[in-house]
């Protein structure tokens, strides 16, 4: 539901100004947190590195790409060309990090490729042409950041390293505001923005904390294909708050992509279920 409610938010607040105030704050509000539990916000010196480049790609040019193709293009269209990413990112991970195409794998991006075509059909009809290319290009930075935080681990816990992440890329925002778009005091909102803003703050902090947390868990093609059940929220909450028109394609692609993500976690749910009854079938 993110991203029918940064379309909301878009229609009155410019981009830089966006994403400089919700990653800001949400990265403060789990400094807070973190604090609070008392864990400890120490990143070792040869991670930096890593965690710059990473927050770059993946905090910084990816949300920017996002917010800038959502100003040209219907907020549910580019949700669904940005989570081509578990596709890039399976594919990317078999070369670089070896991880194996498993069968539930390869069906999984057949079905998620195919119901991502059908989605993406009446943008591509339309001639969105630069939102779509925008919209590539944060997918393909979401890909590579997973393949370089598996390729080179940052040794710090979820809750912490969202929170390093978002304040950083919300200090990067901000000189961008400044620079591009100007201060934002003095500016007006109306009831509905002022609660999509809240609502992406919130959702930015849970999300980036449980984001990190299956990366850490999972393979990055298993992680990166968990999530394309995303477009299909996207679309149908961009239907109901920003009244983007369905089309029949919209209803053939929302149920292939349902079927991808489950075609990719039905091996983790058959074992549990082996484990708990040997004679359950290995599939």
């Amino acid at each position: 539901m993110n991203w029918p409610t940064q379309g909301l938010a878009l229609r009155e607040i410019p981009p830089w100004t966006l994403r400089a105030f919700t990653l800001g704050t949400a990265g403060l509000i789990l400094l807070i947190v973190n604090l609070l539990k008392g864990e400890s916000l120490r990143v070792r010196r040869a991670d930096w590195s890593v965690m710059i480049v990473f927050t770059l790609l993946y905090i910084v040019v990816q949300n920017l790409l996002i917010s800038f193709a959502q100003l040209l293009a219907p907020s549910g269209r580019m949700a669904i060309v940005t989570f081509t990413m578990p596709i890039w990112t399976t594919l990317l991970a078999a070369v670089l990090l070896h991880e194996p195409l498993t069968r539930s794998r390869v069906v999984s991006l057949v079905f998620g490729a195919a119901g991502l075509i059908a989605l993406a059909w009446p943008a591509i009809h339309a001639g969105t042409d630069v939102g779509w290319v925008l919209a590539l290009g944060a997918a393909w930075c979401w890909a590579f950041s997973v393949i370089l935080i598996k390729r080179f681990p940052i040794r710090v816990p979820a809750l912490p390293l969202a929170a390093w992440q978002l304040m950083i890329g919300g200090v990067i925002m901000s000189v961008g505001m400044l620079l591009f778009e100007g201060s934002p005091l003095g500016r007006t909102m109306s009831t509905a923005a002022l609660l999509a803003v809240l609502y992406n703050i919130l959702s930015q902090a849970v999300s980036q904390v449980l984001w990190f947390s299956t990366l850490d868990r999972l393979p990055a093609a298993l992680a990166s294909l968990g999530v394309l059940l995303v477009p299909t929220v996207a679309v149908l909450g961009s239907m109901l708050i920003l009244h983007e028109q369905p089309s029949w394609l919209d209803g053939v692609g929302l149920v292939l992509i349902t079927c991808a993500s489950a075609t990719v976690q039905y091996p983790s749910i058959s074992e549990w279920f082996r484990e708990r009854r040997p004679g359950y079938p290995r599939i």
